[in-house]
């Protein structure tokens, strides 16, 4: 009798745990998550071992490491282009701090240009949500992108996404276009946008930009006034 509750309980276990891993799904194509998603914006950054970013609506901080020591860059200034400072991105991790957490995520895991022998066929994605943490294999398209989507069917909330190419050996080009859908706060609160939402670098050089017009054109106003008042 003791044996067939034992038996039973590592049934219910198995079943429990299978449960949960099926409830966190992994897809792989564009626009295959529940969303709406914001946007990580970055800027240009040298090599270091962390990127940072915000989302473009809540300004949430996002961080990127790499869960083996690899020095990372960013790549440009917009939507999160984040690689490795020696060419092959062999792992990346993508959190929030402070306790926020996100609904689901969307990223694009770009492949080596051309047919390199260290190119990644494989990679396990890893992910910390608030049932525990579990690891799920996808395929690598070395001949396109690799539109990569992560959601949960039981009201699951991540805090981080990991990508190791497997073999560790092997790599990608960048993670790049890394978006993040009904981020929260540590409350379990929906996080407000900030007002007017955070600009992209091309938004900020435009209004930079606008303002240096507009000081011009009072400058020149005040000028011509002057002279008005000295001819009279």
């Amino acid at each position: 009798m003791q044996k067939l509750m034992v038996a039973g309980a590592l049934l219910l276990g198995l079943g429990l745990a299978t449960q949960a891993q099926a409830a966190v799904t992994i897809c792989q194509a564009p626009n295959c998550t529940p969303g709406p998603e914001q946007n990580v914006l970055i800027n240009a950054q040298p090599a270091s071992a962390t990127i940072s970013g915000n989302t473009n609506q809540t300004g949430t901080l996002v961080n990127f490491n790499s869960p083996v020591g690899e020095l990372l860059v960013g790549n440009a200034n917009g939507q999160a282009d984040v690689s490795a400072a020696d060419g092959l991105l062999n792992g990346i991790t993508f959190a929030l701090t402070g306790g926020n957490t996100f609904g689901d995520a969307l990223f694009n895991l770009f492949p080596l240009p051309g047919n390199q022998a260290n190119e990644a066929v494989l990679a396990d994605i890893s992910y910390i949500f608030n049932g525990g943490a579990n690891t799920q294999s996808i395929a690598i398209d070395t001949n396109g992108q690799n539109f990569t989507g992560i959601f949960g069917t039981a009201g699951e909330r991540f805090t981080s996404v990991t990508f190791r190419a497997n073999p560790l050996t092997t790599g990608i080009q960048d993670l790049r276009q890394l978006r993040l859908s009904d981020v929260r706060g540590p409350d379990g609160g929906v996080i407000n946008p900030t007002v007017g939402g955070v600009p992209e670098p091309s938004t900020w050089a435009m209004m930079l930009a606008g303002f240096g017009m507009l000081g011009a054109a009072m400058r020149r106003r005040k000028q011509h006034q002057t002279a008005q008042v000295r001819y009279i």
